[in-house]
């Protein structure tokens, strides 16, 4: 049987992976175990295991179709969160190419491209990290003291390029530049 005739004769419930903007996020979904069929009649598929599909009817009655080798104890609802998890990565990884500059990355070795990443990413992480704590201090009324500064990108950017630019000695000749060097604290 074709995946298309399974899909059509399997039902598929509601599912609600996550609170959205505008309400929760759900779709109608179908979790199924099959085996595939390549190889029966000649025994190549003795010893393979069964894959899961993982069926989605969208709102204009389109299926789609995700492949999982997950557990076999995976239920549904987990199954859909970690298919519906990609769209946040995907989300991250944009913003770590527009905001935080991972794309600009122009040097020649694999050391230096791994540095750069991390920086990035760990920049990422802090601004999530500072996201969330506004989230929670909005949500706390009443609290005492003033609004507390907004950390931007930018600002980030700016924080970063300080503590990386070379620390200097006053008296050596190849960091001499027209703003006196940063000094050692020995």
């Amino acid at each position: 049987m074709s995946l298309k005739e399974l899909a059509a004769r399997t039902p598929r419930r509601k599912v609600t992976w996550r609170e959205g903007t505008k309400g929760p996020m759900w779709g109608r979904f179908a979790w199924l175990r099959v085996w595939p069929p390549g190889g029966w009649a000649t025994g190549e598929c003795a010893g393979r295991g069964p894959i899961r599909p993982l069926i989605e009817e969208q709102a204009d009655g389109q299926l789609k179709y995700a492949f999982s080798n997950v557990p076999a104890n995976t239920s549904r609802i987990e199954a859909v969160s970690l298919w519906r998890s990609r769209w946040l990565v995907e989300q991250g990884y944009q913003q770590m190419k527009e905001e935080l500059g991972l794309d600009h990355f122009e040097g020649r070795s694999w050391r230096g491209f791994h540095h750069h990443a991390c920086l990035v990413m760990l920049a990422y992480g802090f601004l999530a990290l500072e996201r969330l704590r506004e989230k929670r201090e909005a949500g706390q009324a009443g609290k005492k003291g003033g609004p507390r500064p907004v950390i931007t990108v930018p600002a980030i950017r700016r924080g970063l390029q300080g503590l990386l630019v070379p620390i200097c000695r006053h008296d050596c000749p190849f960091c001499r530049s027209a703003e006196p060097p940063r000094q050692l604290t020995e």
